[in-house]
């Protein structure tokens, strides 16, 4: 590539034939170093080093040119080979050879010379891999005028060479501005990202702190709340209490999703905590307990059966987490009194369970799996820091991920109905209003609970 204020100029390789016209392409030659340089004219005699393959650098020597200049003699087109016939019919005759590699190149120009008062030849003349150098236009150079047909040849490859260089100047311009429009478009990009992440980075900050505020404001909410559970609690029935409605306050040091507001674990309505304090009442209650089938714990009425009985496999099953959760060694021995409270305990889990889905539905109040994992995951990152941590949880509990959503909706549906109790009541009859419903939603559901011989609590209402 040439520096700006230096002239453009091409780089010329001449073909021709020694025993045709060695003499005007020599002369030819000379021509043109003179004018252009020594350096931009290629000649096959002096140029290709001894031991180089001929082939390879002819095909080398005619890519790197921008002009291939053909001198043709009367004999160029019929001058016989070894075999007798033309050369140029010979696949490998160089001058074959080197005006198929500069035609395999569109961006080489051919310009055919003709001396002699030769002729172009027919396309039907030419080898086939030739047949297209009929076309091309030639320049004549003449016995009489060769020194002015050559200036004429040479200003035209001046001419050449200055459209060219033009046109090569144009396109390190179009490459430069796309370059410049590229990285332009590509620094907006960044800054238009850049904008967009502390958009959002801000949002995130202004959600979370609305999330703090809320947290505390629950949390002052629960203490309040709790605050009034010690006069409830005192004067309260002794059956078991509603469903919870928000978290228990005790800290999650162990075991943070069985703390959702699940039976002996505390529970929680309107931010009242009502300990569970059932006890078995051995085989209590006439008989009752017939109605409940073989291989069952107990039943809960007007619930569908899928989810308002409590099966020995249900049981066994929480049996087996709460010894977990409780981290002994081995099941408490049978006939002790660890092991009735555990069994106390379990049966009311799994009848506060029941009760809360089936207070929800009578309310009309649902809540979706999207909300049960966004509520899951938001428990877990502020719980367990790590995955592997959260799976200890799980594997040292004995809980299963479908165990931990159902917890995390029986939390939900306590939050939606203690809203739904709370709901256009005047802030200083909300007390009343808890109170009402507490007796309210233990008699109603104890009404429809009966339970097993070996497993009646005060919840069920046959003990």
């Amino acid at each position: 590539m040439n520096a700006p204020d230096d002239p453009p100029s091409l780089k010329i390789f001449i073909n021709y034939r020694r025993a045709d016209s060695s003499g005007h392409a020599g002369r030819l030659y000379d021509a043109l170093v003179r004018e252009i340089g020594e350096d931009s004219v290629f000649m096959d005699i002096d140029k290709i080093d001894l031991g180089i393959d001929f082939t390879e650098a002819i095909d080398s020597a005619v890519g790197s040119c921008d002009v291939l200049l053909a001198v043709i003699g009367r004999e160029w087109l019929t001058l016989a080979g070894e075999d007798g016939g033309p050369r140029l019919e010979s696949p490998n005759d160089y001058v074959r050879l080197e005006l198929e590699a500069a035609m395999r190149r569109s961006e080489v120009r051919i310009i055919p010379l003709l001396i002699e008062g030769a002729a172009m030849p027919g396309s039907e003349q030419l080898p086939e891999s030739l047949s297209r150098f009929a076309r091309f236009q030639a320049h004549e150079l003449s016995d009489t005028r060769f020194h002015y047909d050559v200036r004429r040849l040479i200003g035209a490859l001046q001419r050449l060479a200055q459209k060219e260089g033009r046109e090569r100047e144009a396109e390190r311009e179009r490459v430069a501005r796309e370059a410049e429009e590229g990285q332009r478009a590509r620094e907006e990009m960044a800054a238009s990202e850049a904008r967009e992440r502390e958009a959002r980075e801000a949002a995130e900050q202004r959600q979370l702190e609305v999330e703090q505020q809320s947290e505390a404001e629950r949390r002052r909410q629960d203490e309040r709340a709790r605050e009034e559970a010690a006069a409830v609690a005192e004067s309260a029935p002794s059956d078991s209490a509603p469903p919870a409605a928000t978290e228990s306050p005790r800290p999650w040091t162990r075991s943070p999703l069985l703390l959702l507001g699940i039976g002996a674990l505390g529970l929680v309505l309107a931010g009242v905590v009502l300990a569970v304090a059932g006890v078995f009442a051995g085989g209590k209650g006439g008989g009752a307990e017939a109605s409940v089938p073989s291989g069952d714990v107990a039943i809960v009425k007007q619930v569908p059966v899928a989810t308002g009985t409590v099966t020995e496999a249900d049981f066994e099953r929480r049996m087996e987490q709460k010894v977990a959760e409780e981290k002994l060694e081995e099941a408490p021995a049978p006939g002790s009194k660890k092991l009735n409270q555990l069994r106390t305990a379990v049966v009311e889990e799994l009848l506060d369970t029941i009760w809360l889905q089936g207070e929800a539905e009578d309310l009309g109040i649902s809540v979706t799996a999207g909300q049960i994992e966004r509520k899951k995951n938001k428990i877990k990152e502020e719980s367990f820091p790590t995955k592997s941590e959260y799976q200890e949880f799980l594997t040292a509990d004995r809980l299963t991920e479908a165990e931990v959503d159902e917890r995390v909706e029986t939390q939900l549906l306590a939050n939606a109905i203690l809203q739904e109790v709370e709901s256009g009541v005047p802030a200083n009859q909300q007390k009343q209003a808890k109170k009402r419903y507490v007796d309210e939603y233990n008699e109603k559901w104890r009404a429809r609970t009966v339970c097993a011989t070996g497993y009646v609590v005060d919840k069920c209402s046959n003990s």
